[in-house]
């Protein structure tokens, strides 16, 4: 049975176990650890550290980067490492090309759990199985109404945006128009808003650079709307980690990789265009910085 460099491999493995880490408290995981066992100590490649009621839990994952199937070897050698090591709770065994089937029978009777771990291919039924719908909001125009505060006759710039709170209002305002859309998901062209009295007022920018202060004020950002298309399996560095026991699939991808949605995705103006209506869908506010916020994805993140 040839094995690839496993180093790489036990890179990946580490960024999903710190990103499953993420989600709980108090969770440790430390990389080529050594544990003293009845018979000297014993090299793991990654050990989680958890305490549970008072008392610590510490499960040990080996990473295999096989080019073909684990087999019983496999989970014999975790099992032999694991034997004489009373502080070990849990041995996991972590694959990309997943296990026979007899050794998959003997790590249930051992109690050793089985995970393979790869990138998720074009020919992924699950990958395919997955698209996603990113809902892009911008803001088309803005109206604003109010009373300005100043003790001189000023120009406004209407050129450059209001500023809230030292940014500019579509940047501020990005999170308030992500939860009015996310309460009001279809039909909503405008969004509506008003500084509450702990929020500070809103300022434009007079042509001679002093800040005029609008108070009592309102605005309405009309908003344009885009559409993109895609499936996770377009994008190249999505990971597929699954419990070959059980068949559950966690799914984990690089942020920046969703970022770059715009070329990554097929664009559409309408939504009555796009091909399918079950996809996870997902909302992202862009400012005339081209800054915005997205919803995090219901798969986790590396990276």
């Amino acid at each position: 049975m040839s094995v690839n460099n496993g180093k790489e491999f036990e890179n990946i493995a580490e960024c999903v176990y710190q990103a499953i880490a993420a989600l709980e408290n108090g969770v440790r995981i430390t990389r080529n650890v050594r544990i003293s066992s009845l018979d000297g100590p014993r090299e793991f490649d990654i050990v989680l550290e958890a305490v549970v009621g008072g008392e610590t839990v510490t499960t040990v994952i080996e990473c295999r980067d096989l080019s073909v199937r684990a087999n019983v070897a496999q989970i014999d050698g975790l099992a032999s490492k694991i034997d004489g090591v009373p502080s070990i709770s849990k041995g996991v065994i972590v694959t990309r090309k997943g296990f026979s089937k007899t050794a998959l029978a003997k790590a249930k009777r051992l109690g050793i759990s089985t995970y393979t771990l790869d990138s998720i291919s074009k020919e992924s039924t699950l990958g395919k199985e997955f698209p996603v719908l990113i809902e892009e909001i911008s803001p088309l125009d803005a109206r604003y109404s109010g009373r300005f505060t100043s003790t001189h006759a000023a120009t406004i710039d209407l050129r450059v945006e209001p500023q809230f709170n030292g940014k500019p209002i579509s940047e501020a305002l990005a999170d308030s128009m992500m939860a009015i859309l996310l309460n009001n998901p279809s039909g909503v062209e405008s969004v509506q808003w008003s500084p509450s009295k702990d929020d500070g007022p809103l300022f434009f920018k007079a042509v001679d650079g002093s800040l005029l202060q609008l108070d009592d004020s309102i605005v309405e950002l009309n908003l344009k709307r885009q559409y993109y298309y895609g499936y996770l399996h377009e994008l190249p560095s999505t990971l597929e980690y699954a419990n070959s026991q059980t068949g559950s699939v966690q799914l984990f991808i690089k942020p920046e990789e969703l970022l770059d949605y715009s070329n990554r995705f097929a664009r559409y103006n309408m939504r009555s265009d796009i091909p399918r209506t079950d996809m996870k869908q997902l909302y992202c506010i862009v400012t005339r910085e081209g800054r915005f916020t997205s919803l995090p994805l219901s798969v986790r993140r590396i990276g």
